[in-house]
């Protein structure tokens, strides 16, 4: 398996906002939520499978990052969305350190709405392809005013993740098991410390909370999420191969990365 190049042209689509210009490196997740450190990167499909890469990982001296979105994109983001996810990390990390017992869950104050959009927007950015994508355009344009809600069809649902690896793999159908049967939802998935995030059309997820059923909240509205301590997922769940019976993928999980922290 090839590996596949992180960065684009200097000059292109943004993947956010669709606008011809020159391109700026995203941080996936933001710097302020952690991702600062020099990451190996290689092919999300390698990582996932467990087949060698034939080329050299490519060495990220500063975060998980890819260029693909505008200056004025990569801003907004920074400027209204950024420190919301890096606040909610930092108490979810501050939590863990505790030295005493956890309980099975547990609540953090966030501000949903601009969290849910801030996580929306780098797993925008995260694409290195821009194309018609109906999930990618209905994100669209819940980024472009803040009082829209999220299209109904889009769940956001999140976990705990205590784990060192950045995981982008987006687009993707897998099985999923479900009292009806099997369904087969599109998925793109999001993992960085402390949270795991899934996006799909799924409606029901393995009881996970769903962050979308906020989107309906006012930009500033502060809110309490729950988090679950125990029940802990495996560090390649849900998109590692022993977890569906199969995934289907085409350009955009080609072009995914999996982003492992150098050792020094």
């Amino acid at each position: 398996m090839r590996y596949v190049k992180q960065k684009r042209e200097q000059v292109g689509a943004c993947t956010i906002c669709n606008r011809i210009c020159q391109l700026t490196y995203d941080h996936i997740p933001p710097s302020v939520a952690g991702n600062a450190d020099s990451m190996m990167l290689i092919s999300a499909l390698s990582a996932i499978s467990g087949t060698p890469q034939e080329d050299r990982p490519l060495i990220s001296q500063n975060g998980y990052k890819i260029r693909s979105i505008c200056r004025d994109c990569n801003s907004t983001i920074g400027r209204e969305y950024d420190q919301v996810m890096g606040q909610l990390c930092a108490d979810i990390n501050k939590y863990l350190a505790s030295p005493l017992t956890l309980p099975a869950e547990a609540a953090f104050d966030t501000t949903p709405s601009r969290l849910l959009r801030g996580l929306l927007g780098h797993i925008l950015a995260a694409k290195l392809s821009p194309d018609k994508c109906v999930v990618d355009k209905q994100i669209r344009e819940y980024l472009a005013n803040h009082t829209s809600t999220l299209h109904p069809d889009l769940h956001v649902y999140y976990w705990l993740y205590p784990y060192p690896s950045i995981v982008v793999f987006r687009d993707f159908v897998m099985a999923l098991h479900t009292g009806n049967g099997r369904e087969f939802p599109v998925c793109s998935v999001m993992k960085f410390p402390p949270l795991g995030m899934l996006l799909t059309n799924a409606k029901q997820f393995y009881d996970l909370p769903d962050l979308s059923t906020r989107s309906y909240f006012h930009i500033d509205a502060p809110a309490r999420i729950p988090l679950r301590f125990d029940n802990l997922k495996s560090q390649d769940w849900p998109e590692g191969a022993r977890h569906s019976t199969f995934i289907i993928t085409g350009q955009s999980g080609a072009q995914s990365l999996h982003g492992t922290p150098r050792k020094s």
